[in-house]
């Protein structure tokens, strides 16, 4: 469907099937995508998004896994000129999670770096 210029797609199956959603914004000038794919039952989830707002740019990507699968979140998002960064991956069930954030506002910068692992299992 299209709304004032913008656009949207989105595509779902259930049951263990494969659930697609293709969002495509634009705010003021700026352009919003947000890409997903969800599958469940063991299966895998997948979210990319950007979004850009008054010049600014806002990007999320996130892959997700259950049932001992891996997680994965990468995220840029910049407000004013700043950059924000953040980048996860997180396992459950045995896996590693990982959490790298770089966030800037007004020109300034910060970072955030997170290794947590639960449950290890070795042998």
């Amino acid at each position: 469907m299209i709304f004032g210029g913008e656009l949207g797609l989105e595509l779902a199956e259930f049951d263990g099937g494969l659930g697609l959603e293709l969002t495509i914004e634009e705010f003021g000038g700026g352009l919003g995508l947000e890409f997903t794919i969800e599958r469940f039952g063991g299966g895998l989830g997948l979210e990319f998004t950007l979004e850009r707002f008054g010049g600014g740019l806002g990007l999320d990507f996130t892959i997700e896994g259950f049932g001992g699968e891996i997680g994965l979140e990468f995220t840029i998002e910049g407000f004013g000129g700043g950059l924000g960064l953040e980048f996860t991956i997180e396992g459950f069930g045995g896996g590693l999670g990982l959490e790298l954030a770089i966030e800037g506002f007004d020109g300034g910068l910060g970072l955030e770096l997170t290794i947590e692992g639960f449950l290890q299992i070795s042998g």
